[in-house]
């Protein structure tokens, strides 16, 4: 009975200790797994937050592509209308002169 007894008491043991060491594998796959799940969340994370802000850089770069352009029809226009009223200058002199005859009538 001795015998049977250290025997099934070497068992149950044997059997705690295996487990045991089931439970603890178990517990280090969980623990690589949430590892790599949390190191891809990282990434897609990265990946998103590059994403964004290569969106951010190419609309700014657009907005002040945009702004130049509008700088530079700003500026034609000023220019063209600088050499329109250039030549409308002339003609407000030629047309003074012609209101002074029927004054000089009047007299």
């Amino acid at each position: 009975k001795r015998e049977e007894a250290a025997a099934r008491q070497k068992a149950e043991e044997e059997a705690r200790r295996k487990a045991e060491e089931e439970q603890m594998l178990k517990e280090k796959q969980e623990k690589e797994l949430q590892a790599k799940l949390e190191k891809q969340r990282e990434e897609a994370e990265t990946k998103a937050r590059e994403a964004a802000e290569q969106l951010r850089l190419e609309r700014e770069q657009i907005m002040q592509q945009i702004e130049q352009e509008r700088l530079e029809r700003k500026k034609r226009i000023d220019e063209i209308m600088k050499r329109t009223r250039r030549s409308e200058t002339p003609e407000v002199k030629k047309e003074e002169p012609k209101p002074e005859v029927p004054s000089t009538l009047n007299v």
